[in-house]
């Protein structure tokens, strides 16, 4: 090759003319770095709560006035950041209470307004972040609520109710934006307030604005999606502008498919858009690909020697190797599937929070498809007769199981709640689970029974790893006496952080999506009778067993899999306004496996006398406890672990009773009188 000199901008636009670099290689004036100011003192706390009370995350505000946001670590401390933690709106069991109450709710656009509009005996909220991030905020709590949005006078503050008027459609029963009177350049309702406005006079003027109709979808009435769009072709581009190198080829390969093709490198697999959600790629596709690109673009440039390297494998290998670096491909575990409220499906996306559908669009990074599309009615009456003979007639525990259902259907797992369907063989508990899993797709995802239960041996993490993203996961046949693995039910359920790795792949970190349903003929044994357990648990008992045994009942039921879904997207909507409603049969069934599980609580029953001005002493409360475990075929364990449960019961240590002042007891309880010997 010739050489010649040049200056730089020749040498660059030389490189740019023969596909080396394009724009964005070009170097930039270096930009002076920007250096963060030290935070000021904390001047407020916004703590931002789930349904039940629990502090998801917190808004804190300083002095110079500046916004963070954290979420609570652990073990105790602050992570500051809220990285996959769901951004529920402010204030939001106040909230629920008065969309129940068919109250009027206010949204402001800080939380400072929020306390300004409260102070007035109203109702208000708003979404973290500020104006920009309401569409980052989970909104299903105004479902039917009747909203007056009140934005602050300015082009972001109006911009904002722009965003909740649409995004509220065919979700609030009415939404009304009001813009304040006299507020200055900037103002908002704190500013009013502050000026005199009053409770009475913002329901008056709320009265007199237009109310924004909201279509009938929020009454549960569906639209029927555009026909899905095709699969993504690859882009047409100039070929001869890239050079017939490893890296030239990778470039054009880049602009040829992007779009269409995306690399996980948690998974170490290529994933392909389908038109419809983002599809795993098991072919070696990209690579196939590669080779077609490296050969096109030879036979553009005529170059003999080029054809020759570039046919080699060990070439479309190199060029592959280099797309998936590339940020148009480059993605990790962590973008996909994160709206919990989406749902893919054939024929487009429904949005759970409206029941609506939608085209598919690839920046949802959807990789899941329920395997059949939603009817427009859930006009099911074999499902219906198949639930209605399951349940005896019970109308409650249907509306249970459909709300389950539906709450399935989201990434949502604010319940902390799983379900246990037991019952004898041939009751209909496998043609409910099995109809339901096959519904969801590649949604729903089987365990094996010794992921939940305790074992001797320590289980590999693709256990685990293979559950990230699965929305319902199954699991059945409980063997016997086998107890749960208590721990990892707690966390699995919890929404707490899981760690784990495929096989020969890195460990990565996700936060479960899905709900546990187990089936089985035998209930676990539970060693912990605690709260956090009875939070979780809901069994529900199928005894009936039909009278004349469909064996084709479950293939039958199959015609009806779209309407199905369409009644567990209604269930979904119920959920969201009502939450669990857990029937008297759940409830008694959970009640009386507690009970049978708690054999600490038996023993009380059983063996001792319960009564505020009862002594015991210790030694021989456990001696008395350890016979009672064993004939109950329970290890008695330590002593020291006796006292703590004791303790956690409420009973108190003290001195031992009258004569035994040496040794140390309980009080609260007493041992009965010589019943105790045999009490087991």
């Amino acid at each position: 090759m010739r050489e010649r000199r040049t200056d730089k901008a020749g040498a660059l636009q030389w490189l740019r003319e023969r596909g080396y670099i394009g724009k964005r290689d070009q170097p930039q004036t270096a930009k002076p770095r920007r250096t963060s100011a030290p935070l000021g003192p904390v001047v407020a706390v916004y703590p931002y709560a789930d349904e039940h009370g629990e502090i998801l995350f917190e808004v804190t505000r300083h002095d110079p006035k500046t916004f963070r946001q954290r979420q609570p670590k652990p073990g105790g401390g602050w992570i500051g950041d809220i990285k996959g933690v769901r951004r529920v709106l402010y204030r939001l069991p106040t909230v629920l209470d008065a969309v129940k109450g068919s109250r009027t709710v206010y949204v402001v656009e800080g939380e400072k307004d929020v306390h300004a509009v409260e102070a007035l005996g109203l109702t208000a909220t708003c979404s973290p972040g500020g104006a920009k991030n309401w569409r980052q905020a989970d909104i299903s709590a105004l479902r039917g609520a009747d909203v007056v949005v009140l934005p602050d006078n300015d082009a972001p503050g109006r911009g904002y109710a722009r965003d909740i008027e649409q995004s509220l459609s065919g979700i609030a029963r009415a939404v009304r934006v009001l813009a304040l009177p006299d507020l200055p350049d900037k103002g908002d309702v704190s500013d009013w307030i502050e000026a005199g406005g009053t409770a009475e006079e913002l329901a008056r003027l709320a009265e007199g604005v237009t109310v924004t109709v909201i279509p009938s979808q929020a009454k549960g009435a569906t639209v029927t999606a555009a026909p899905i769009q095709a699969a993504v072709s690859p882009n047409d581009i100039d070929l001869s502008a890239y050079q017939p190198t490893e890296d030239g080829i990778a470039l054009a390969f880049e602009a040829k498919f992007a779009g269409q093709l995306r690399y996980d490198h948690n998974a170490g697999a290529w994933f392909e858009w389908t038109g419809a959600r983002w599809k795993r790629e098991e072919t070696q596709l990209a690579f196939h690909w590669c080779r077609t690109v490296a050969r096109d673009l030879v036979a553009v440039h005529e170059d003999a020697k080029a054809a020759i390297t570039m046919a080699r494998a060990a070439s479309a290998r190199g060029v592959e190797a280099l797309a998936r670096a590339a940020r148009a491909f480059a993605v990790t575990s962590a973008v996909w599937d994160t709206q919990p409220f989406l749902l893919g499906t054939p024929d487009g996306t429904v949005d759970l929070l409206t029941g609506q559908m939608r085209m598919a669009m690839q920046d949802d990074c959807i990789t899941r498809l329920t395997a059949v599309a939603p009817a427009e009615t859930p006009d099911c009456p074999l499902w219906d007769q198949f639930l209605w003979d399951a349940t005896g007639g019970d109308r409650e525990m249907i509306r249970f199981l459909r709300a389950w259902c539906g709450y399935c259907l989201t990434g949502d797992t604010r319940e902390h709640a799983l379900v246990f369907v037991y019952g004898p063989g041939g009751n209909g508990k496998s043609v409910f689970l099995n109809t339901i899993t096959g519904i969801l797709g590649d949604y729903a995802s089987a365990a094996a029974m010794e992921t939940f239960t305790a074992t001797s041996v320590d289980r590999h993490p693709t256990d685990l790893a293979m559950l990230r993203g699965a929305r319902l996961v199954t699991a059945s046949e409980t063997e016997e006496g086998r107890p749960w693995a208590e721990a990892r039910i707690k966390q699995l359920t919890g929404g707490d952080p899981v760690t784990a790795r495929f096989m020969r792949m890195d460990f990565f970190t996700f936060r479960p999506s899905f709900k546990l349903t187990i089936v089985g003929n035998h209930m676990p044994v539970l060693h912990s009778v605690d709260d956090a357990m009875r939070r979780r648990f809901n069994v529900v008992g199928f005894t009936r067993k039909p009278r004349a045994p469909d064996p084709q009942l479950e293939a039958k039921l199959r015609a009806e899999w779209p309407a199905i879904l369409r009644w567990a997207i209604d269930g979904c909507l119920d959920w969201q306004m009502n939450g669990l409603p857990r029937p008297e049969a759940v409830l008694s069934a959970t009640e009386e496996y507690f009970r049978e599980q708690d054999v600490l609580g038996q023993f009380l029953e059983t063996c001792c006398i319960v009564a505020p001005e009862r002594e015991e002493v210790g030694g021989a409360l456990f001696g008395a406890w350890a016979d009672f475990a064993k004939k109950a075929g329970e290890e008695p364990g330590s002593a020291k672990r006796f006292s703590s449960a004791l303790q956690k019961r409420g009973f108190l240590r003290c001195r031992g009773p009258k004569g035994t002042h040496d040794q140390r007891g309980f009080r609260g309880l007493e041992l009965k009188p010589m019943q105790w010997l045999n009490c087991a």
